[in-house]
């Protein structure tokens, strides 16, 4: 089974990737693509600016746990000598700042490229700009519950991803096991179900297995349990 997904990827590091090979490559086609000298420039100031906001984040994430040790010395010793500061990261010489929403021009300017007449598959495919094609295997497709109570009631989240669906299994600890509960469309279950009259502790488990065209497919969940006390 194959899906198609975003051109532009999820994370910061990976987005950094993709920017600097489409500021790199826009110059080479600029020309046929009807991208001004102007236009390009700014993809490219972007690019660098991005670049060098994403090292200031490393750098100081990891100066921070010292810093944050160095701080819970200065306020209590517990009997060990303070080191001395830690030595604070050396910076980059900072690019010229540029505008907030890089992500956003380059859409527009991507969404512009590929309404253009002088536009391919190759062009694309260079700019990084034609959203890959990811292959699932279905047959490995496979839930991962969440179960928390919801005031007294159980509630079971699960992310659907390219799934339509979601069949859901309960065992209420009554000696029937595991009974089907529904087909979730929505992958989330508030269980109302009374609890028994007797006892004061309960705990009820639950699974499933994605559905895909009325389809049950790939594997069944783990099983995730929830201990209830009956008020």
């Amino acid at each position: 089974m194959s899906v198609k997904v975003r051109y532009l990827p999820q994370s910061d590091a990976d987005r950094m990737v993709w920017l600097n090979n489409f500021a790199s490559k826009l110059g080479i086609h600029a020309t046929v693509l009807e991208i001004s000298p102007a236009e390009l420039s700014d993809v490219q100031k972007d690019a660098v600016c991005f670049q060098y906001i994403l090292q200031l984040v490393e750098l100081y994430k990891n100066t921070l746990p010292s810093l944050v040790s160095y701080k819970n010395l200065l306020r209590n010793a517990s009997g060990q000598k303070q080191p001395g500061p830690p030595s604070l990261p050396v910076l980059p010489v900072p690019p010229p700042l540029v505008r907030e929403g890089i992500f956003d021009r380059v859409s527009l300017l991507v969404k512009r490229i590929k309404a253009s007449r002088q536009y391919s598959e190759s062009i694309g495919l260079d700019l990084g700009i034609i959203a890959p094609v990811r292959v699932w295997d279905k047959t490995e497709l496979k839930p991962l519950l969440r179960v928390k109570l919801q005031g007294p009631l159980p509630y079971v989240k699960s992310s659907k991803g390219i799934t339509t669906a979601m069949d859901l299994y309960a065992d209420r600890n009554d000696g029937r096991g595991f009974v089907f509960i529904g087909r979730l469309t929505r992958a989330q279950y508030l269980d109302k179900t009374p609890l028994p009259a007797e006892g004061e502790f309960f705990e009820w488990k639950y699974k499933a297995i994605f559905v895909i065209a009325d389809k049950q497919v790939g594997q069944m969940s783990n099983a995730v349990s929830v201990v209830l006390r009956k008020a």
